[in-house]
């Protein structure tokens, strides 16, 4: 059918083999496999943004002075992260603020914690123990664990660990 100018009540059910030139505004219910030009309501991340670069950014936007209380773990954690001759990882980030929110200045044992080795090598590991005590990483250097038995840790886990 040739098209009207007036609207009709009914949408018609004839599908046309040729593509139209003027966009609609419709969506057809597939995902298209071309990108659009359509803003969406959803957050993309672009492919230099991974996680770990996110949290370098965060880290490095931040400045101590901004917290409000210096005593504050996270704070802290900051104050250390500022310190360093390179960018702390968001994992590193987190560990510190773990080690300052469990007032990590009195464990038993350190574990090389804030040092300026890999956070994966912060632990102990003795002969003929099970388990080992500290920081456990997968073979991707992502930490899977933490072991603090008998270690006299003190105040709160950080909600940073959620990480």
């Amino acid at each position: 059918r040739p098209p009207t100018s007036i609207p009709t009540q009914v949408p018609s059910i004839e599908i046309s083999q040729s593509p139209s030139l003027i966009p609609t505004k419709a969506m057809s219910g597939k995902p298209s496999s071309l990108p659009t030009n359509e803003s969406s309501n959803q957050p993309t991340m672009s492919a230099s943004e991974s996680p770990s670069n996110r949290m370098d950014n965060f880290i490095n936007s931040l400045s101590v002075e901004e917290s409000s209380d210096p005593s504050d773990p996270v704070s802290r954690a900051l104050e250390w992260a500022s310190s360093q001759s390179f960018a702390p990882s968001m994992q590193r980030f987190v560990l510190a603020t773990f080690y300052f929110a469990t007032i990590g200045e009195r464990w038993t044992n350190q574990y090389n914690f804030l040092s300026k080795t890999n956070e994966c090598l912060w632990f102990e590991e003795k002969q003929g123990q099970v388990t080992r005590k500290g920081v456990t990483c997968g073979d991707d250097g992502t930490v899977t664990g933490l072991s603090f038995v008998r270690n006299n840790l003190g105040g709160n886990l950080p909600a940073e660990l959620a990480y």
